[in-house]
């Protein structure tokens, strides 16, 4: 009887430094200058002349007038150090209605960012956008590896999902309003997919695996690796609008 042998030979990891993760922000930052500085009683530095922000007197403070003559404004946090407006760091990126602020104060080790809704006059925090942040299409708002914010001010955050996250991917299902957003830790080898609807304005379930692919008939399996070894590895299979998606985990590697 003939024996049909298999082998599995090692070549190399030339695969690994193909791939490139895109752009991580899509967006560039713009560093406020000297130029943009209000001195005053309260002095801050100026955004576009939209928003004027300031982390002196012991508050980081976010204002929608430009007044000088008083320190109020719509959001303020304490900072670690009392310091001048030289001392820190300031960025911003103009995105039409919303603006990002990304802000770190004197000897601080992180930045902290901010999305200012010029519309509303609302000022939130959303540190994630620092990892990767992506605009959601029709210019509804952004998206991040654990949430959203929507230019109606709504800002959702999905607790319990992963740290060190990077944008992958973003697909896009041929209805036109199913969008799906991968983020991947290469770390722990898990993803993170975000399915985004734009007529309902919201992800209704993210989902959390070790590795996913997409079939032409818009199937999607994906599976969660165990914590122990085991022989049997459950898949879940769902259908998806993402149809002739054909995309696999695997795919960032070749």
């Amino acid at each position: 009887m003939d024996h049909c042998w298999q082998k599995l030979e090692y070549i190399n990891n030339r695969s690994e430094y193909e791939f490139k993760y895109p752009e991580q922000h899509a967006f560039g930052w713009q560093r406020a200058r000297r130029e943009a500085y209000r001195e005053g009683r309260h002095p801050h530095i100026s955004i576009q002349d939209r928003v004027f922000v300031e982390a002196i007197g012991g508050d980081l403070t976010i204002k929608v007038e430009d007044n000088t003559e008083s320190g109020e404004g719509i959001y303020s946090e304490p900072v670690e150090r009392k310091q001048g407006l030289d001392d820190g760091e300031y960025y911003f990126a103009d995105l039409g209605n919303l603006i990002i602020l990304k802000i770190r104060p004197y000897q601080e080790q992180n930045f902290r960012y901010f999305v200012f809704n010029e519309k509303l006059h609302q000022a939130v925090r959303i540190d994630k956008i620092g990892e990767a942040c992506i605009l959601l299409p029709d210019q509804q708002g952004l998206i991040f590896s654990n949430g959203y914010y929507l230019q109606s001010g709504e800002l959702k955050v999905f607790s319990n999902l992963v740290e060190n996250l990077k944008f992958e991917k973003h697909i896009q299902a041929p209805n036109g309003e199913d969008h799906l957003f991968v983020f991947f830790n290469e770390i722990e080898g898990i993803y993170v997919l975000l399915p985004y609807n734009l007529i309902e304005q919201k992800v209704e379930n993210p989902i959390v695996c070790n590795g996913f692919s997409l079939f032409e008939g818009g199937e999607m399996a994906y599976f969660r690796a165990q914590l122990e070894p085991t022989k049997t590895h459950a898949i879940q299979i769902w259908q998806t609008p993402y149809v002739g998606g054909r995309l696999c985990a695997s795919d960032r590697k070749r």
